[in-house]
């Protein structure tokens, strides 16, 4: 019987010496049940939303769209690489892979389109993006509530390689490639009126990947070791995604401020300012000249409330030392990167 085996096994040890172990269990259970955090229950919240991965397929990001069409409840899944048409074999027997891999579950989806880094493939793409039926969308248009914005993070090839393979591609193509900022930011603004028309009670993420280097280029910032290797190069790009995705979510909050009326008239310009704009204006009044009020009085700007918040949330997510994105191409011109 188990009660007389455990009445053996610690039938000579002292009740003080049970209380005090007994203690112990239920501290170091206490500690790991802390550290552990709260729940998380986001996998209940992915069924019926829809995710836009826009990235190059490295396999970082085939990894990612596996792992979310793998969840209890997957989303919907549009991925978006920086490639033109016709997409490549290898990638289209990968993604038809991973949807075999998920067609037990009828909600698993994913699709792929190319979507180059020019100004005509942007245009196209929102033009198709906001020309859906309507009886195949709702009021506020196509559902969208991730963007994953996944080029830039990683360690390229020799910069000077690298500018030379993109002059070659841009001379053979018909249109100017974008780099990765230009890109990013024509193709959130072309975006903007469908992610606007959104519910209010809709969360929408945009979720930018910055390059775990990018700590290598904080002191160029102040003039300090300023080098033009690649992983200074991808650290600078880092910092000025950050920046980018700062001043989008200010722009964000702004607009949300502006549609509930949250925005108030402050005055732009200091007292001796406006005391010689009055003196100004009383002097044309004088002469005859003046033909209304003083500019002073109309000098006013608009400030928002900054407690309000756009129900579009602009992230930043620092990735990990990924081995083929981002260590490979910070030892490429070392012996080391051939066994990588």
């Amino acid at each position: 019987m188990p009660v007389h085996s455990l009445a053996t096994l610690f039938g000579d040890v002292s009740v003080d010496t049970l209380v005090v172990g007994a203690l112990a269990f239920a501290a170091i259970l206490g500690i790991r049940t802390w550290l552990g955090g709260r729940k998380c229950t986001w996998e209940r919240d992915w069924a019926g939303k829809m995710i836009l991965v826009v990235a190059p397929p490295s396999p970082t990001i085939i990894t990612l769209i596996d792992q979310l069409l793998q969840l209890p409840s997957p989303p919907q899944i549009l991925f978006l690489p920086p490639i033109p048409s016709p997409l490549p074999p290898d990638l289209l027997t990968v993604l038809h892979t991973i949807r075999l891999g998920v067609s037990k579950n009828p909600a698993a989806q994913l699709h792929c389109e190319p979507l180059p880094m020019t100004v005509e493939a942007v245009r196209d793409f929102t033009k198709k993006w906001g020309s859906a039926p309507a009886q195949m969308v709702g009021e506020a248009g196509r559902r969208v509530d991730a963007i994953v914005l996944g080029h830039g993070w990683e360690v390229e090839l020799d910069p000077k390689i690298l500018k030379q393979v993109r002059n070659e591609s841009n001379s053979k193509s018909k249109s100017k490639e974008w780099n990765t900022h230009q890109f990013q930011f024509h193709l959130l603004t072309a975006l903007l009126p469908s992610l606007l028309r959104a519910p209010a009670e809709r969360d929408i993420r945009i979720v930018n990947l910055i390059s775990p280097t990018w700590s290598a280029a904080l002191p160029s910032l102040e003039g300090k070791n300023s080098r033009t290797d690649s992983v200074n190069l991808t650290g600078r790009r880092s910092i000025n995604t950050l920046l980018l995705m700062k001043h989008f979510q200010l722009v964000l909050d702004t607009l949300e401020a502006v549609a509930q009326g949250k925005v108030k008239p402050v005055p732009a310009v200091n007292s001796s300012s406006s005391s010689d704009d009055n003196s100004q204006a009383e002097g044309d009044d004088q002469s005859g000249k003046g033909k209304g009020t003083g500019p002073a009085e109309d000098a006013t700007v608009k400030k928002r409330d900054k407690n309000v918040k756009s129900n579009i949330l602009a992230i930043s997510v620092i990735m990990g030392w990924a081995r083929q994105e981002v260590i490979k191409g910070s030892l490429v011109s070392s012996a080391l990167s051939r066994l990588l």
